[in-house]
């Protein structure tokens, strides 16, 4: 069954819009009055970056590019570098991650000639992100490992912490959920050091989704309501939204379906004010969800297709998987299965290519269930088999071997930690519990098959000879006629 989406904090940035205007208007007169020297270059970069925080990403593509010209004109290695990271950010707030990887590789070969290492970090982190958010989870783990090293290199604990969350979401996505706590706890560690509101309400949610994975929902909900606090502390709408979301599924899991929607429509609302097209699409399909529960099909229909488009645009493939596998549902709930069947057909498809396991669950489910509602009994033991394979592979042997490598990393003075790790063991060990009653239960129903199959072959035999009979006795009669 389609599960409901949360969303994952990994970074953003927050600032009030009339310092930013005023920031804006100095820099822009700075510039004006300045000759061409690398500190008109830096200027520049900097003027780019105050566009991306004012949400003006066309104007920062610009701006950056401009400081580019400028930096190459007087061989100014640094603001070269300082102008493709700018130019590969406003790339990557209009999500399109893949021109912003290729300006963030600009940035890092300039970069690699000055040799300044926290800038070599941050920028590996954010191609490691890009990797993230195009679902390619080795090469992002690849490179977010090795700006972590870095940091540890430039002894930089924000930029560890940082890498470190961007590493746990990595390891969320895949389902590795002990090695996903085992990177937010250790980032916890450090902004609680730093104390740091704004990172540790980024990893209180995450931590919270960690749990909702494993359907611990009240400890889930502990931890959002933190992360909503913590961010409304701070006035940071990114963060208020992705905890309301959060709170939503939680609602919409214990069938508070009204309450659920109006923590949607409160949270789709914020990321509109934001152009925040991601995490809209996201929203939106969890709404579509909600209508469609409330049998609401055009409504549903409607913000799904809206959401698809959004994360067709994105070239959001994981995305596009998942609301595919939605409005597949919705067709499914109407009873018109030939549509639903064409959905989640191109769903699994989109979610094999990614490796997104999870959704490739969804949409074997629905599909057996689909084709044992129409009596093709063959497809539907074809699917039930793909999703018992997929449910063992994402709850493998290894994942009680973690948690032990866990406890001995945290057996320390914060207990927090140590009951952290120890509910996750349990929570797996339910769950594993969980999957044999499954597997149980498709051996019985596998078992139903082939009895009702066989009493259907043995009824037509039946009936065959009792034909062949009537018929003989009937030609015999007509002979002695």
């Amino acid at each position: 069954m389609q599960k409901i989406r949360v969303l994952v904090l990994l970074c953003a940035c927050f600032s009030v819009k009339a310092q930013l205007n005023t920031q804006i208007d100095s820099l822009l007169q700075a510039i004006a009055h300045q000759p061409a020297k690398t500190s008109k270059a830096d200027a520049l970069n900097q003027l780019a970056q105050t566009y991306q925080q004012a949400n003006q990403p066309q104007k920062s593509i610009q701006t950056a590019q401009q400081a580019i010209q400028l930096a190459q004109e007087l061989n100014y290695t640094e603001g070269i570098a300082e102008g493709y990271l700018q130019l590969a950010q406003a790339y990557k707030a209009q999500q399109n991650y893949a021109q912003a990887l290729a300006q963030y590789r600009n940035a890092l070969k300039y970069y690699k000639e000055t040799a300044l290492l926290e800038h070599i970090a941050f920028t590996l982190k954010e191609m490691g992100l890009m990797y993230y958010y195009q679902t390619l989870f080795e090469k992002a783990t690849e490179y977010l490992t090795e700006a972590q090293k870095l940091y540890k290199q430039a002894n930089q604990s924000e930029g560890i912490a940082e890498t470190l969350n961007c590493l746990g979401a990595v390891m969320t996505a895949q389902a590795n959920y002990p090695k996903a706590l085992e990177y937010y706890l250790n980032a916890l560690k450090i902004q609680e050091k730093l104390k740091d509101e704004y990172e540790i309400s980024l990893l209180l949610n995450n931590i919270g989704i960690v749990y909702k994975n494993l359907q611990n929902y009240p400890k889930a909900n502990f931890y959002f309501v933190q992360a909503y606090q913590k961010a409304q502390k701070i006035a940071d709408k990114q963060a208020m939204a992705t905890a309301l979301n959060n709170l939503g599924a939680l609602q919409e899991n214990d069938n508070q379906l009204t309450e659920a929607l109006e923590s949607y429509q409160k949270t789709l609302h914020i990321f509109e004010e934001l152009q925040d097209k991601q995490n809209m699409a996201l929203v939106m399909t969890n709404i579509g969800n909600i209508y469609k529960k409330q049998q609401q099909f055009e409504k549903a229909l409607k913000i799904l297709q809206q959401a698809l488009q959004i994360r067709e645009n994105l070239g959001d493939k994981k995305g596009i998987a998942s609301t595919l596998n939605s409005i597949g549902e919705l067709y499914a709930a109407q009873q018109d299965f030939p549509q639903a069947i064409i959905y989640l057909k191109r769903g699994l498809q989109i979610a094999s290519e990614v490796k997104a396991k999870e959704f490739e669950k969804d949409a074997y489910q629905v599909l057996s269930e689909i084709y044992a509602q129409n009596n093709d009994f063959a497809q539907a033991y074809q699917y039930q088999k793909l999703w018992i394979k997929t449910q063992d592979s994402l709850l493998n042997a290894q994942t009680l071997e973690k948690i032990h490598q866990l406890q001995n990393i945290y057996q320390t003075n914060q207990k927090e930690n140590e009951l952290l790790i120890q509910q996750l063991k349990n929570d797996l060990a339910q769950k594993e519990q969980q999957f044999r009653w499954y597997y149980l239960l498709f051996i019985a129903v596998t078992l139903i098959l082939i009895t009702a199959l066989f009493l259907i072959f043995w009824q037509n035999q039946k009936e065959r000879k009792a034909h062949l009979k009537q018929n003989s006795i009937f030609h015999k009669a007509h002979e002695i006629n």
